[in-house]
């Protein structure tokens, strides 16, 4: 997993400004831990994914299923729960299928 982000990786992500220097300004103004950017001249950053907003972090590196507890059974669980309280054809037709 990634643990550090220039600047322009970021731009634009949810959470964050559209612009390098909005980007800049936001990670200033909110104390984010950075480091120089390796192999880059001038003042390119790198950023911690620790210091980003949470939406971002979530953006970059969405959680496992295991990371959200949801193993196969659980899914399957959740499913056919969901499957009882709606008339969408489509929930009902996954639901079939894990049954078999």
């Amino acid at each position: 997993m990634k643990k550090w982000y220039q600047t322009k990786e970021l731009i634009g992500l949810s959470g964050l400004p559209t612009t390098t220097q909005g980007v800049n300004v936001k990670a200033k103004n909110e104390k984010w831990k950075k480091r120089k950017a390796a192999g880059v001249r001038g003042r390119a950053y790198e950023y911690h994914i620790t210091s980003l907003p949470c939406v971002t972090r979530n953006n970059l590196n969405p959680p496992s299923l295991i990371e959200l507890n949801l193993t196969p059974i659980i899914i399957k669980q959740r499913l056919l729960q969901l499957a009882t309280h709606t008339n969408d054809a489509l929930i009902k037709q996954l639901c079939q299928q894990i049954q078999q």
